[in-house]
């Protein structure tokens, strides 16, 4: 197993929500010595009535978060970020709002926890999943010509 590097997991639940796979791969390579960056579902289909509980559980999660810049710690090594975003299959103005504000929140949070090259894994590679790892591996610009 691997040690010592920074892991980006982006999830398609919540940390809080039945204990699943998702979660188990988080604490696993956070007992074997790596920083994991959890982040909670990003959306996979659009909810109904019966996700309000969920809903309330999110809305609260980020409510906790915020108070801490976006980000909680849940356990050693785990940090877990709960976003607040449209659905991923919204309109076009939603997804451009979400690559928008989620990337660059991302980013801050990475920046403020020092992650350099960290490993992204996407539990399910959602178009909001995909966005977020092309954000997270743009170029760096240079500052003059090369």
């Amino acid at each position: 197993m691997i040690s010592g590097r920074d892991i980006v997991f982006i999830s398609s639940i919540d940390w809080s929500y039945l204990w699943q796979v998702h979660q188990e791969i988080a604490v696993r390579f956070a007992q074997a010595g790596n920083r994991v960056i959890y982040i909670e579902n990003t959306g996979v289909r659009s909810p109904g009535l019966s996700d309000a509980g969920r809903i309330l559980l999110r809305l609260k999660s980020w409510t906790r978060s915020m108070r801490s810049r976006g980000l909680r710690q849940v356990a050693p090594n785990i940090y877990v970020i709960s976003p607040l975003m449209f659905l991923p299959f919204s309109s076009a103005a939603g997804q451009l709002t979400n690559n928008f504000l989620f990337a660059p929140f991302v980013k801050r949070i990475l920046k403020r926890l020092n992650v350099r090259d960290p490993i992204l894994l996407a539990y399910l590679p959602t178009d909001t999943a995909l966005n977020l790892i092309a954000k997270l591996y743009e170029p760096k610009r240079s500052a003059g010509p090369v």
